[in-house]
């Protein structure tokens, strides 16, 4: 039956290349099997993608023949064949993970036993059976590796597809790279405008081309002309808006209308022909590259598993919070709001670095920000707790001084890019577009 198991998962590796990387992400090892073919089939993959080969079920076949492993390919075939057909292969994974961990500690309960007859001090035996139980609980979660394994790591990304997330805001993404494995916060009081920033940033991560105006002398009228880009599958987490709130917001990006004329259905009938285009726009260019799930009450137990979910399943490059400090911590109730805040975030940078995805999260800046003369946003004014600004490999703050000041110059929003561990600080100015309802950055 053991053996069973071990055939079943060596199936499902011979199916698909990314059944194999999540069995390496779950922490699957080739010592974890204890039959030669099944064992076989692992190190052979391994050494594949260390090398970025292209490879099925023919070619394993093909190099067991070549190699003397089987004297029938045939055999590979079976083995392919017979691989379960589910969804959750993380179930056979931990079958092995599992098996495999209780043999090792067998073993060690076994060497401690054979130590005290042999007249060993039973506390120097009891350390030693502590280290090796302590030793399993550790192996899955953290890995010593060396350079050259490091450096293999490395070659991949740089060689590979992957590429900072553009935001379509050339300064911002001169000074802030949303990389894989970050953690990102874009700050702001409440009513500057930090939730339809954001929802400009899923709108253009999401989309697979956009659409650019310019203006045709010999028509002279304005004309659109589709302009191809690459697409970030995202993962949207609203704790404040349902679906058909989020729903109306994006479709004030593609439509200049207000929202609140949408909510209402206070629209004409040459307004609901353009909200019709605007959503119509939106699907089109974003096709399933958008998810969005309403949380309200949500802890951060929930999130993560809805994350790892959507992951395994859709693939996902994105995940954008609105907002942080409202998520659940699920620790206990006498716990203080800081310490449950900073559970959150800590959490989340975790997550960001397990999955290598970018987390992209709003927070609020506290009153201490109204009593100080300079009204601009500073990283120890997050509200909450300070941990959350010392996770975060960015802060993006947003800030208006027509918003503090009524008889202010000007009604330019500052984006303040207070920390970029991989970029540089500075400010942006931008300007808000209220035909397409976007934060735009201003011409030089």
């Amino acid at each position: 039956m053991e053996n069973d198991l071990e055939f079943k998962v060596a199936g499902i590796l011979l199916d698909e290349a990314a059944n194999f990387r999540r069995a390496v992400e779950l922490g699957l090892k080739v010592e974890d099997f204890s039959c030669n073919l099944p064992r076989k089939i692992f190190e052979t993959i391994q050494n594949l993608e260390r090398k970025r080969s292209a490879y099925d079920w023919n070619v394993i076949a093909e190099t067991f023949l070549r190699d003397g492993v089987v004297d029938n390919p045939i055999k590979v075939f079976n083995i392919y064949e017979s691989r379960p057909i589910s969804v959750n292969i993380d179930f056979y994974f931990e079958g092995i993970l599992e098996r495999s961990k209780k043999n090792k500690l067998s073993n060690a309960v076994l060497q401690a036993s054979a130590a005290i007859q042999s007249g060993k001090p039973a506390l120097d035996v009891a350390n030693g059976l502590l280290a090796a139980t302590n030793d399993l609980n550790n192996s899955q979660k953290f890995k010593p590796q060396h350079f050259i394994d490091m450096v293999d790591g490395f070659i991949e990304y740089y060689e590979g597809d992957a590429q900072p997330h553009k935001t379509g805001l050339k300064k911002i993404d001169s000074l802030v790279p949303y990389l894989p494995s970050t953690y990102n916060l874009i700050g702001a009081r409440l009513g500057v405008g930090k939730t339809t920033f954001l929802l400009n940033l899923i709108e253009y991560f999401s989309s697979d081309y956009i659409l650019e105006n310019f203006y045709n002398k010999q028509t002279r009228q304005t004309e659109s002309v589709r302009k191809n880009k690459p697409s970030s599958k995202v993962l949207f987490f609203s704790l404040e808006m349902d679906e058909v709130q989020t729903v109306a917001r994006l479709a004030t990006q593609n439509a200049p209308i207000g929202t609140s004329r949408i909510l209402q259905k206070k629209l004409s009938d040459n307004e609901a022909d353009k909200l019709m285009h605007g959503l119509e726009s939106f699907g089109k260019r974003a096709k399933n590259n958008f998810v969005f799930v309403r949380s309200e009450g949500i802890n951060i137990d929930e999130m993560r598993n809805i994350i790892f979910q959507q992951t395994r399943k859709n693939g996902v490059d994105i995940v954008v919070i609105d907002y942080i400090q409202i998520i659940q911590s699920g620790l206990n109730p006498n716990i203080n709001e800081t310490q449950k805040i900073a559970h959150v975030s800590q959490q989340l940078k975790h997550i960001s670095l397990e999955l290598g995805i970018c987390i992209i999260g709003l927070v609020q800046t506290n009153r201490g920000q109204m009593q100080a003369a300079d009204k601009r946003p500073r990283l120890n004014q997050i509200g909450g707790s300070d941990v959350i600004a010392r996770d975060a490999d960015s802060v993006i703050f947003l800030h208006r001084e027509s918003y503090e000041n009524p008889n202010a110059e000007n009604d330019y929003t500052e984006a303040i890019v207070a920390k970029s561990r991989h970029g540089d600080v500075g400010t942006v100015l931008m300007s808000y577009n209220p035909i397409s309802n976007k934060l735009e950055e201003l011409k030089e």
